[in-house]
């Protein structure tokens, strides 16, 4: 993990995660995606098999949330990952888990519909 952010670093990628991905909790997210794609992925950046459900083709129809993640370093290892497969998507950071758990999220990666959040 250190190897990777110091070439991360190295290479110039260490502009803030938050540029691409904006930290949200659950309130926050209902606002944000009233008038949103209803598709709504889940996933990590240290979760190999999430890599497959976030594509450049889906960009447009479809949200990403990144799973919180407190390791030191995870934002800009965040950032990377994103940057590597849809730079240009809508992506909320669940900065409380509060998100995956309104969708009922236990495995990542997961895809849910805006239709399956769970009401207040």
């Amino acid at each position: 993990m250190k190897c990777l952010a110091l070439i991360m670093g190295l290479l110039g990628l260490g502009s803030p995660l938050w540029a691409d991905c904006r930290p949200v909790n659950i309130t926050e997210f209902r606002e944000a995606t009233q008038k949103s794609p209803n598709r709504v992925v889940f996933f990590a950046s240290w979760c190999s098999s999430c890599a497959s459900h976030i594509t450049a083709d889906r960009i447009h129809d479809t949200i990403f949330v990144a799973s919180a993640d407190t390791r030191p370093k995870a934002d800009k290892v965040l950032q990377v990952y994103l940057k590597d497969r849809a730079s240009a998507a809508t992506c909320f950071f669940d900065k409380d888990e509060s998100i995956a758990q309104a969708f009922g999220v236990r495995n990542l990666p997961v895809e849910k519909y805006i239709r399956d959040l769970r009401q207040p």
